[in-house]
């Protein structure tokens, strides 16, 4: 008896452990539309952003503000999901001594 209860038990939380795991990763996986090259060009410049997937949890790019042969604007941003929490973390140089500033759960309406 002791071992059916047992196997049971672990049974158990191995599938919830899965669907946690599935859980967790949904958020950003939502937000898969965002790789690839954006660009946009207007009168007073152009921005491009280069998006990657790291891995399955954890989203990368680099966003370039140019205008004629200047980059006025360079920022590096990692879109994360950790636990049950989206993170935007965005770095600009120049800005804040080049530290990152962090935004959780910006990107709320990405779990409609």
């Amino acid at each position: 008896m002791f071992q059916k209860i047992t196997l049971i038990a672990l049974i158990i939380a191995f599938v919830s452990c899965q669907k946690k795991e599935t859980i967790e990763k949904d958020k950003i996986k939502k937000a898969d539309w965002l790789i690839g090259n954006w660009e946009n060009t207007s009168d007073e410049g152009v921005l491009s952003e280069n998006w990657q997937k790291l891995n399955d949890s954890t989203f990368s790019a680099s966003s370039y503000f140019i205008k004629g042969k200047d980059t006025l604007h360079f920022e590096t941003i990692i879109l994360a999901q950790l636990g049950e929490t989206l993170t935007y973390k965005a770095t600009v140089r120049g800005q804040n001594e080049d530290k990152p500033v962090f935004f959780r759960q910006l990107l709320k309406q990405i779990k409609n």
